[in-house]
């Protein structure tokens, strides 16, 4: 695009899956919407880097799975919606309630410049959840994510002795992705603790739904329980090394042992990432299944601000799938709010099965 504009009606803050999807929608409909995106490229964390691993690294997309390569079809989409979108851009502050105006800062460039659309559209995504234990912060201790963005941006492999600790899909995933590259891992430390039969007969209506969902996940654990040594309700994780990461020790079955690894990958699932929101003076609660803070939302995604909504992982862990429908349920909602009273209100389509499904997944994501 060659001129920002300074008033769009809708700016969206992310351009992962719920981001795009709400802005294909909006552009679609004839809305002047504007994406801000600190990456280079629009696709979020799931869809990170699509374009160019399709373009320049095609060999790499069997191992990221069907579900990324879905992800190009959506950036593309949004490439042609006629959706502004600004890469490498940070956003520094959302105006309070108490402003005459809302408007939105921004950071592009080294310049920074500040616009004010009618509505803002948080879709910030998730984060990975913070743990600390012992020896966290030894050079050789990183997190699965980050591990993982490495394998997307550029194709980057971890070589020598590596150990998987956590619990998640996530865990899995790339597990899965590290042996279609022909790298194989020494373990598997799953830190979840034993599921109570009441919680697994309630994941089971989900699941009944959700039969993609299940058979990607059996088909991750079926690959790698095939091939990577999994140990099962870890407790007392502990990186060891005098300057960097030697061993990792850990008890399982009420015994004690050690490993040795010179990588030892770290996850224990997402949250949402709600830095922006929590700025923007939005209402939040802390929600104790899954221990962390969430925001407060009504309908599909409106906020304690008339004026700002939040949708994808960033209101609530659901994955791309469910992100991408949100998305779309979003922008109908929002276009209700910014034709009236001038106009016919658009009615927010009924919400999807998929979507009531998902949110009893939610507790084992």
């Amino acid at each position: 695009m060659n001129a920002i504009p300074v008033r769009p009606e809708v700016v969206v803050v992310g351009a992962g899956p719920a981001g795009m999807a709400a802005a294909c929608t909006l552009a679609e409909s004839g809305v002047e919407v504007l994406v801000l995106d600190e990456q280079p490229a629009p696709g979020g964390q799931v869809y990170r880097e699509v374009e160019k691993v399709h373009a320049e690294r095609p060999e790499d997309l069997a191992a990221l799975g069907t579900q990324y390569r879905v992800g190009l079809e959506l950036v593309r989409r949004f490439r042609h919606s006629g959706a502004g979108y600004l890469p490498r851009t940070s956003v520094w502050e959302i105006t309070a309630a108490s402003e005459p105006e809302l408007a939105i800062g921004t950071l592009r460039d080294g310049a920074a410049q500040m616009l004010y659309p009618r509505h803002i559209i948080l879709a910030t995504g998730a984060m990975e959840r913070p743990t600390p234990f012992p020896g966290w912060t030894l050079p050789g201790v990183m997190t699965v994510g980050a591990a993982q963005t490495l394998l997307k941006t550029s194709g980057l492999i971890p070589a020598g002795r590596i150990v998987l600790a956590g619990t998640g899909p996530l865990l899995y995933l790339y597990a899965s992705q590290l042996l279609a590259t022909g790298t194989r891992p020494e373990a598997i430390l799953d830190t979840r603790p034993a599921t109570s039969m009441g919680a697994l007969a309630s994941l089971l209506p989900a699941l009944a739904g959700q039969p993609g969902a299940l058979l990607r996940g059996l088909g991750w654990m079926r690959a790698v329980r095939g091939s990577i040594p999994v140990f099962s309700r870890v407790t007392a994780l502990k990186a060891q090394g005098d300057e960097c990461m030697a061993s990792v020790s850990y008890e399982s079955a009420g015994q004690s042992h050690e490993l040795k690894a010179e990588l030892l990958l770290v996850h224990d699932g997402v949250i949402p990432n709600t830095w922006l929101a929590m700025a923007a003076g939005i209402q939040h609660h802390f929600d104790q299944r899954q221990a962390c803070w969430v925001p407060d939302v009504r309908g599909v995604g409106r906020t304690s601000r008339e004026s700002i909504a939040i949708v994808g992982d960033g209101a609530a862990i659901q994955g791309a799938e469910v992100a991408i429908l949100q998305g779309e349920r979003l922008a109908h909602e929002v276009l209700g709010q910014l034709r009236t009273p001038a106009g016919p209100v658009q009615l927010t389509p009924a919400e999807p099965t998929a979507l009531r499904q998902q949110r009893l997944l939610q507790r084992f994501l």
